[in-house]
């Protein structure tokens, strides 16, 4: 985990006056480094119809909506906000 994210435009907002692991609703972001970004993007576009949520899917692409995002970008690209390289990681997503 590397951030937690606030979606203000989601309606739902906690009635708790401080943050603490009952604050956590859901995995908001998964990311995903791959050798093609493009072509990933294009394969979850096309076969799983998640659409493209922001990015040039070149260096870039975020698939789906607020409720939850893949951020598919190129191996050895710095992960934000803190910089190491990205890496490949077994990962399994139902969707």
């Amino acid at each position: 985990i590397v951030e937690f994210i606030a979606r203000h435009n989601l309606d739902n907002a906690s009635e708790e006056e401080k943050f603490s692991a009952n604050s956590i609703l859901s995995v908001s972001e998964i990311g995903i480094p791959v050798e093609d970004v493009r072509l990933f993007s294009q394969h979850l576009q096309q076969e799983q119809e998640i659409p493209l949520w922001d990015g040039d899917e070149k260096k870039f692409a975020a698939l789906g909506d607020e409720e939850g995002l893949f951020i598919v970008v190129p191996l050895g690209r710095p992960w934000l906000p803190v910089g190491p390289p990205a890496k490949e990681f077994p990962v399994t997503v139902d969707i």
